[in-house]
């Protein structure tokens, strides 16, 4: 009788554990996430002379020379905050159309993450023209520190800097990005790159339109552990940038994998504590 009663138990405790292997999975089935994710192809067109070329882990040379938006003379290095990832963006402050909108975009996305500027992460701009002074630099960072959600934390979180034909130019290659004269402008991409701490490429953002949640995972990932909470760390494994898309894409098999390893740890503590109990209710008969 008292194996009898045994196996009912367990079979009872099999289904309500496998009921709850699967409410945990109706999530991913209503959202149509699938199980494994998968990039697609159909990234854009780049016309041949705007192309850029990723550089994912490059170091990029921190001692270039510069000017910032005060005249100042300084280097990538002097700018980045230490411990801090940064977000550089090579544009050209002349430039009503493309980089204006490249800029609009960067505000946008910045005014919609927790993260502070200037304390968290550092913002670096740079123009890829050098006919472009600190004086024009200077005129362009107003206009955005004002746009900040926190305006007083742009002169210390965000450079608008300018340099040589060759400092601009050298930078560029580093992270991959090429541009071609064109007149009195220039063709090239719409992108910003995010920095490790120690100045190595972390991540590609293309386009005028961003999630702020890609680009504060992309902070948190460049940060090597430097800032996030725990719960950022959740969704990094939950996350994986997907390198097509140019975004983090959901990876339901993690969560799936460590889901089911935590059911079946459940099953055999529900049956070991099971037993344990019958067999100090068969000592107590």
């Amino acid at each position: 009788m008292t194996a009898l009663l045994s196996n009912s138990k367990c079979r009872r405790l099999t289904t309500i554990v496998g009921l709850f292997g699967v409410v945990l999975l109706i999530p991913l089935a209503i959202t149509g996430v699938p199980l494994s994710a998968s990039a697609t192809d159909n990234a854009e067109e780049i016309p041949q002379e705007a192309q850029v070329i990723e550089h994912l882990n490059a170091q990029v040379a921190l001692d270039l020379p510069f000017k910032n938006e005060n005249g100042e003379d300084v280097t990538l290095r002097q700018e980045m905050i230490p411990n801090r990832p940064a977000i550089l963006a090579p544009v050209y402050y002349g430039c009503e159309n493309l980089c204006t909108f490249t800029l609009n975009a960067l505000v946008e996305v910045l005014n919609n993450i927790d993260e502070k500027i200037g304390t968290d992460y550092k913002v670096i701009g740079y123009s890829i023209n050098p006919e472009e002074g600190p004086a024009l630099a200077k005129e362009k960072a107003a206009n955005y520190y004002a746009e900040l959600k926190s305006p007083e934390d742009g002169p210390k979180g965000w450079r608008f800097l300018t340099g040589s034909e060759s400092t601009s130019k050298t930078l560029s290659d580093q992270i991959g990005f090429h541009y071609k004269r064109d007149g009195k402008d220039y063709i090239h991409a719409s992108i910003f790159v995010v920095l490790t701490p120690d100045g190595r490429v972390s991540r590609y953002f293309y386009g005028i339109k961003h999630n702020p949640r890609d680009v504060r995972l992309a902070l948190v990932e460049a940060s090597e552990g430097k800032f996030g909470s725990t719960f950022d760390r959740f969704l990094l494994f939950c996350f994986r940038w997907d390198h097509l898309q140019g975004k983090y894409s959901f990876v339901a098999w993690n969560l799936v994998r460590y889901t089911s390893i935590a059911v079946v740890i459940a099953l055999f503590a529900g049956l070991i504590a099971m037993r344990v109990k019958e067999i100090k209710g068969l000592k107590g008969a």
